[in-house]
């Protein structure tokens, strides 16, 4: 055993006696300007997890010295300089992300390091938002990957999200799938949805349910909803059962002080999830929380109020959610300025300027609402351009209506140039997301084709009124029939 022991701390030894010289070597023959030689040291050094061999190479990498000038080359070995612990490597690997400018953001290098050196998914995830900000896709969907292959559900979420076609809808759900198993309670509604309406799975309204029962009691009021439409369209046979033990656990959790938990308890006597249905004791349970600092129970009581206590004082509450920094907060609360309700009058401005808030904040309706703002001019410069780029950040986060008013701006030039196939493409992508009409647009599309840019294809035009039809669009119902009666 112990002869054992020694051998493997000789071993040990001998690999960072090996990694030391090598990287002498290299350095020795980098002041000599031997810099072909210095590369071949500085790579066995790198490969042996040298830190400052990795960065050494990719600086000739980066200036082509002794090696052919290659930034992609150069860029892998600032990443393993960093990987491995170097400062100075991710500084570099920063740069040269930002096309080689001096980088000075410290909160990216935290991040980075937090992501590529200790493997931590939130760091990753930080890093991939950022790049989404600055209009990256290559380096957003890159860290957005890393922070899913560490259990990142926020990430497993957002590239589920990414989908624009059929094909990468298809892939999309497995991240979906991911990320509700990780406890993303927008990811476990949208698996429902999938299921509900039989997107690229066979049909189950089980399974639907099963999904927009763990949205719900992760807190996400929309899965409640859904599964409530489910039980009251006869697709769905609720059982009390399935909630009972559920109740319990989060009442007993909520007793001790978990704000979230009676949230969550609210929602469960709201929808009459594990016990009777209580408006008031929902009531309570949302004041409870939103006064402890819940900005979405401040939220849900909002909607409570809305429900049947009076627009006026559901908004309060909004705005309670909004200032804690609930984007759904802001946009309920944009929602009664903009339609009036409740209120001595509309107000475009005010509207505008919390669809904003919530928009920033990450609501894709929000979004895409003001973009209709921009788009009419409403209490706000008329502007194309704004509303064609609130549509497409809507739509970026899978909210149907927003693509539909993409691809709408798409095929009739509005704020960017016309564009029939890119038209398709999002009023399809609409159309997997839930919005009938844009599965009649589709299916018009290609029933009719639209020259040499999108050929007729009737068997496509029969899948995409077939799918509206299902999404309650009469026409799209009255469209397919017409297509079977021409034998198509």
């Amino acid at each position: 055993m112990r002869i054992s022991i020694l051998l493997f701390l000789f071993l040990i030894n001998n690999l960072f006696a090996n990694e030391d010289k090598n990287y002498k070597l290299g350095l020795n023959a980098l002041i000599q300007h031997k810099y072909q030689k210095a590369s071949n040291y500085l790579m066995k050094a790198c490969n042996d997890g040298n830190a400052n061999g990795c960065y050494n190479l990719a600086e000739l990498y980066q200036k082509g010295e002794g090696v052919k000038k290659d930034l992609s080359q150069a860029t892998n070995f600032y990443k393993k300089s960093c990987e491995n612990g170097n400062d100075k490597g991710c500084i570099k690997l920063l740069s040269l992300y930002n096309d080689g400018k001096n980088f000075s953001d410290s909160a990216s290098l935290v991040y980075l390091k937090q992501c590529l050196i200790g493997k931590n998914g939130n760091g990753c995830y930080n890093l991939g938002h950022l790049y989404e900000m600055k209009n990256n896709k290559n380096l957003m969907l890159m860290y957005y990957q890393k922070a899913c292959n560490y259990n990142n559900a926020d990430a497993c979420n957002k590239l589920g999200e990414i989908a624009t076609t059929k094909e990468q809808f298809y892939k999309s759900i497995n991240f979906f799938n991911k990320a509700c198993s990780l406890e993303n309670a927008q990811a476990c509604e949208k698996m429902g949805e999938v299921y509900r309406y039989g997107e690229y799975v066979t049909q189950n309204f089980d399974t639907a349910a099963n999904f927009y029962q763990k949205s719900c009691l992760l807190g996400n009021i929309n899965g409640c909803k859904k599964l409530k439409d489910l039980y009251k369209n006869g697709y769905y046979k609720e059982s009390k059962t399935n909630y009972s033990k559920i109740f319990t656990k989060i009442e007993k959790e909520c007793k001790k002080g978990d704000i979230n938990k009676c949230n969550i308890l609210g929602i469960m006597y709201e929808y009459g999830y594990g016990t009777e249905q209580n408006y008031t004791k929902a009531k309570t349970l949302y004041k409870k929380a939103c006064e402890k600092g819940s900005p979405k129970a401040c939220n849900n009581l909002g909607n409570l109020y809305k429900k049947g206590y009076g627009i006026r004082e559901a908004a309060n509450f909004y705005e309670k959610s909004c200032k804690k920094g609930d984007a759904n907060g802001c946009y309920n609360l944009a929602l009664i300025y903009d339609k009036g309700k409740g209120l001595l009058r509309k107000d475009y401005e005010k509207a505008a300027e919390l669809y904003k808030i919530a928009c920033e904040k990450g609501n894709p309706k929000a979004c895409n609402n003001l973009g209709t703002l921009y788009k009419y001019g409403y209490g706000i410069n008329q502007d194309d351009i704004i509303a064609f780029n609130l549509y497409k950040k809507s739509c970026e986060k899978n909210y149907g209506k927003g693509c539909e008013n993409l691809a709408f701006m798409y095929e009739y030039g509005y704020g960017t140039k016309k564009d029939y196939s890119k038209a398709l493409q999002f009023y399809e992508k609409s159309c997997l997301n839930g919005d009938s009409k844009s599965c009649l647009n589709s299916g018009f599309m290609y029933e009719y084709g639209y020259g040499k840019i999108i050929k007729k294809d009737y068997k496509e035009a029969k899948e995409f009124y077939n799918k509206g039809c299902k999404l309650g669009n009469q026409a799209s119902c009255d469209a397919y029939s017409n297509l079977n009666k021409q034998g198509y």
